[in-house]
């Protein structure tokens, strides 16, 4: 589900719209579209996730 909404993202598609092209496959919700705040929220986190830099070696104690 959040491959789909990264991909609409990145067509230009308003969250909102891509909130209810969305729906939730398992538990108590399913069947329905998740919220616009969760929406929201996945996508800060996988761009956070994307745009996080891998730690370097510093080249400190014992380097």
């Amino acid at each position: 589900m959040l491959t789909f909404a990264l991909a609409l993202r990145d067509k230009g598609v308003p969250v909102p719209d891509i909130a209810k092209k969305l729906t939730i496959k398992t538990g108590i919700n399913t069947g329905k579209n998740p919220s616009l705040a969760s929406v929201y929220r996945a996508l800060a986190e996988a761009d956070a996730l994307i745009t996080r830099p891998s730690p370097m070696p510093t080249g400190g104690v014992g380097a």
